[in-house]
């Protein structure tokens, strides 16, 4: 991909906060990212990721592009997107902190998984790692 046939299109780079989409040629979303100075980050991706389109939604403020970008990855959950980067931010922690917690405590795993679901505690999967909402903290 070259980054300056992109410079050349119709539209404007974007000049304050945005979450991108790296796309390949049949549309499927290869990564989601957010930035501040999308220029320069599409050019760091050009050198070790495979796409062809760029496209960006722009947003008002840190916080709400922060908040967007997670939720487009759980979502699409797109193949170059490896991990969730800070999930307290979001009020979700690891399975494997959630375990870790409830070995401290004398909870077995079989316990820990029963008592998420009975208490019905909002569950994400991202790619083979578990997140819970920060309120399974209550039940260990």
């Amino acid at each position: 991909m070259n980054i300056n046939k992109l410079k050349t299109t119709e539209w404007t780079w974007p000049k304050k906060h945005c979450v991108y989409f790296l796309t390949n040629k049949k549309g499927e979303i290869l990564y989601v990212g957010k930035t501040n100075k999308l220029y320069y980050r599409i050019g760091e991706h050009s050198y070790r990721k495979q796409f062809d389109r760029v496209f960006f939604i722009e947003y008002s403020s840190e916080k709400e592009m922060a908040e967007k970008e997670m939720e487009y990855i759980l979502l699409v959950q797109p193949k170059y997107n490896t991990r969730i980067d800070n999930p307290k931010l979001f009020g979700l922690i690891s399975i494997s902190e959630l375990m870790m917690l409830g070995r401290k405590r004398g909870i077995k795993l079989k316990q820990v998984k029963k008592l998420m679901i009975e208490k019905n505690v909002r569950t994400v999967q991202f790619k083979n790692i578990y997140y819970f909402d920060k309120s399974a903290l209550n039940y260990l």
